[in-house]
């Protein structure tokens, strides 16, 4: 078995398909440099890094994409109070995307040099975090 083939059995905990059957692995937080770093040196290119908040937990999902395979996204989920390693010594492209989403939900790079705040005033902490109560709101005679 190779090196790469022993990573991934270690660090992958599902397989899957996302909307359109782009192939999703989701891996266990601390293999996550590790698996992006095996990715890149399969000649995928990074493309973007989104974060969804399911209170309580952070899925982080890199979307790659290989001309040769086509788009892959790798996604693992932390905890709110958690870290995860930066990935711009892999893909430097990927800074601004970190940078994003510790400005939106307080996620902490490891690694990342240049984390700060771009896009919101320095009083506003964490927009995108759900940290209020749910509630049901009258739009148009529909209730959300």
């Amino acid at each position: 078995m190779s090196e790469a083939a022993r990573l991934l059995e270690r660090a992958v905990i599902e397989r899957g398909y996302e909307a359109g059957g782009i192939p999703i692995l989701r891996v266990r937080p601390e293999y996550y440099h590790d698996i992006i770093s095996l990715f890149a040196g399969m000649d995928y290119m990074f493309v973007s890094l989104s974060v969804i908040h399911w209170r309580g937990l952070f899925e982080v999902m890199v979307l790659l994409y290989s001309l040769e395979h086509g788009p892959v996204i790798i996604s693992t989920f932390i905890r709110e109070d958690e870290e995860i390693d930066s990935i711009v010594d892999v893909f430097p492209g990927a800074y601004l995307y970190e940078a994003e989403a510790y400005e939106m939900f307080g996620i902490v790079f490891r690694g990342n040099p240049r984390l700060r705040k771009h896009f919101t005033p320095p009083e506003v902490e964490t927009p995108l975090r759900k940290e209020y109560e749910l509630q049901e709101t009258p739009i148009g005679g529909w209730r959300h």
